[in-house]
Parts: C-alpha cells; sequence; structure tokens
C-alpha cells in the first residue's frame, strides 16, 4: 500500500516536473518581435524591424520581386498584422510563423535594382535596405522562376557589384613626400587605376574613382560619390609616413575612435587635408567637425567594414611579404558618412627609402593593387554566402 502510494507521488510530480519544463522552454522563445516599418528614402526604402534583443538572421534564396527574410526561435508581438502595406520599392510586406522560426515575406516593385541587409545591436534592429525608385505600373509577384533576385544587369552579382576607389590627396593636397621627393598623390592614383582594372575586367563591377587626375577633391565629396553612386564598398588607398625612416610595413584601417597614439598620429596626418580645408571654409562649417566625430560610433557597418580591412589586410601581407602592422581603427574623416562598408589602405611607408622604391615599381603596385582586389573577391563571397546567394 505504501509502495502503490510512493509510486503515484512519484507520477504526479513527474507530470508537474514535466509541466514545469514544458512552461519554461515552450511557451516563450528567447526572441521577440517588437515592431516593424517601413521607411522611403531618396533612392531607396529601409524595411525595419525591431526586436528585444539582437540576433542573426538569413535571407532566403531571393525570387524575382520577392525576398524572404528568416529569424530562428522567435515569435512576434501580438499587435504586428499578417500583411503590412508597403511603400517606395516595397510593395507589401508578409508575416507568417513556421515551427519556432518567423518569416517576413518582402514583395518589390519591378523598379527594386539591389538590397543591402544588416543588423544593429543597440537598438536591436534587423534593417534591410532596397535600392531603386518606384514604377507605377506594378508586376505580378513572381514567387516562382529565378533562384535568384534579378539585378537590371544580368552580368553582375548582386551584394557588392559596386566600388569607389579613392586615391588619396591630390592637387595642391598632395599627402606625403618621400625621401627622394616622391609625392603621395601620384602613387596612390597609379595603385588605384591598377585596382579599378582589376575590378572592372576581372568582376565586372561597376567602379568609380573619386579623381582619374592631379586634382583636389574635397573630403566629403570623395564619400558623397560613393553615396550618390549606391557603392557597395569605399576604399582609401593611401602611402604612410613617419618621421623615424625606419618605420616600414602594411596596415588597414577601418572608421572607429583610435584605440593607441600611433593610430592617432596616422589620422591626424591623413586628416590634414580636411583641417586645411576647414581653415577656408565659411564661419560655422567647425561645427561640422564635431558631427563629423559624434557619427564615429553610429557607423552600422562597422563589422563589415572591420571585416573587409582583416581580408585586404591578409592579401596584402602575403603578396608584398612586408611587415604586417595589422588592421587598426581610427577616425579617419574621408570614410565618415559612407553609408557602406568602407576601409583606408596604408599601402607602404614613403618616409622608408627601401619601401619609396617598392612604391615607385610598377611591378609592386600592381602586386598591390592585386592583394586589394583579392581582399574584395573573398568579401564579396562571403556576403554572397551569408545571404544564400551563389
Amino acid at each position: 500500500m505504501k509502495r502503490e502510494r510512493f509510486q503515484g507521488l512519484l507520477r504526479k510530480n513527474w507530470v508537474v516536473s514535466f509541466l514545469t519544463i514544458f512552461l519554461i522552454t515552450g511557451s516563450a522563445l528567447p526572441l521577440c518581435i517588437t515592431g516593424i516599418s517601413i521607411e522611403e528614402k531618396t533612392g531607396m526604402t529601409d524595411l525595419i524591424i525591431s526586436l528585444d534583443n539582437p540576433t542573426k538572421f538569413d535571407i532566403l534564396k531571393p525570387k524575382k520581386y520577392r525576398m524572404v527574410i528568416e529569424i530562428p526561435n522567435c515569435s512576434r508581438n501580438s499587435t504586428i498584422p499578417d500583411e503590412i502595406e508597403g511603400c517606395g520599392v516595397i510593395t507589401s510586406v508578409d508575416i507568417f510563423e513556421e515551427g519556432r522560426k518567423i518569416y517576413i515575406g518582402v514583395n518589390l516593385n519591378k523598379g527594386a535594382t539591389r538590397f543591402k541587409a544588416y543588423n544593429k545591436k543597440e537598438p536591436p534592429l534587423i534593417i534591410l535596405t532596397i535600392y531603386g525608385t518606384r514604377i507605377e505600373k506594378e508586376p505580378e509577384i513572381d514567387n516562382g522562376g529565378s533562384d535568384v533576385y534579378h539585378n537590371p544587369n544580368p552580368d553582375h552579382n548582386l551584394i557588392v557589384d559596386t566600388v569607389v576607389i579613392d586615391p588619396g590627396h591630390g592637387g595642391r593636397f598632395t599627402g606625403a613626400r618621400g625621401c627622394s621627393g616622391s609625392l603621395e598623390k601620384h602613387l596612390t592614383l597609379d595603385i588605384s587605376k591598377r585596382l579599378k582594372r582589376l575590378l572592372e575586367e576581372n568582376l565586372g563591377m561597376n567602379v568609380y574613382m573619386t579623381r582619374e587626375t592631379d586634382c583636389h577633391v574635397f573630403l566629403r565629396d570623395r564619400t558623397g560619390l560613393a553615396n550618390k553612386t549606391k557603392a557597395d564598398l569605399f576604399i582609401s588607398v593611401h602611402c604612410n609616413a613617419f618621421k623615424d625612416p625606419k618605420a616600414h610595413g602594411t596596415e588597414t584601417f577601418f572608421l572607429s575612435e583610435s584605440r593607441t597614439d600611433l593610430e592617432r598620429a596616422v589620422a591626424l596626418r591623413e586628416n590634414q587635408d580636411f583641417i586645411d580645408e576647414l581653415k577656408d571654409a565659411p564661419e560655422g562649417m567647425q561645427d561640422f567637425l564635431t558631427t563629423i566625430l559624434a557619427s564615429l560610433t553610429q557607423n552600422e557597418f562597422l563589422e563589415e567594414s572591420s571585416e573587409l580591412a582583416e581580408l585586404v589586410q591578409t592579401a596584402l601581407i602575403k603578396r608584398l611579404g612586408l611587415r604586417d602592422r595589422g588592421v587598426k581603427q581610427a577616425p579617419f574623416y574621408v570614410l565618415v558618412g559612407a553609408y557602406m562598408p568602407a576601409i583606408l589602405v596604408e599601402v607602404a611607408f614613403m618616409s622608408n627609402p627601401t619601401e619609396e622604391k617598392l612604391l615607385l615599381d610598377p611591378d609592386f603596385q600592381e602586386k598591390a593593387a592585386y592583394a586589394i582586389y583579392e581582399g574584395v573577391v573573398e568579401f564579396k563571397k562571403r556576403q554572397e554566402k551569408r545571404l544564400g546567394i551563389n
């Protein structure tokens, strides 16, 4: 009798324990979508997904005029409807659940040309940017057909197909001066032209240069060109210099606040053009500097820029065989305002007699350009793999 009562108590406790575990692990998912909004801007439309915690996501192989965002281990706020009316080049959005995943279908106007997708940690957001201008006559939504989202130019891949190359300095701003009197502005232009050729001939990319001659271009106009052309990457090419002629090697920077005195020193030298530009600027322009510095921590492409910098730096060291000075971060004004992954490459030291000779060698210039090209190729592959696009 006692044993039967004990077994009954065990069964009862087991049921209670099972229900407790189910309630804890099964009733609430660790992530929740708290809001979805669509914002139309000039030449682009943003789909903004708000969450209660940062998360990773996938974009399933996009179809013609339709994309689907998959968010695992996720639920949604009960106030979010199954369908949302669109604007701009997003015609509508539908939300559905399957198992422990949320799927957000994005239907597109045929004026859509390409997209970018990224997440932010603070506040937790997933942002899908669709580029293009709305065409009033709507096509029918095509849920079949091609396995990839169609670019109007079928020869170009979607994710990284437009690059802006920025040859450092130019015109009255000569940049660093080498031991023999060579000027940075000439060497950066030579390397940049070679990089442009490689990207166009080997990848069929759209490549723009901030300058193709020895002319002065305001720093704000350099990233301005990148934004105007809706570039996927911005690469600024420079040659390094230091008061100690023994300093040598290669380093690659991305935009952020400096962590060391050396990073600050390089940024100060490269920012001298901007400082000189401000001297000639009208009263009140100085406030622009404060705005720039405040924006450094708001760059949503920080992770992508860091990854691109790592890939380019690795390729440069492999190809050039120079000292690896690493990937660094610093507040370069030329990178500020770039709404895409952006890096600044310091190929070698003009202040070092040995490296200056290398920089003047066309074969070395070709190697440097090819290394940067290799970094772009690898970054492009990784981006497409992340989004399931072959």
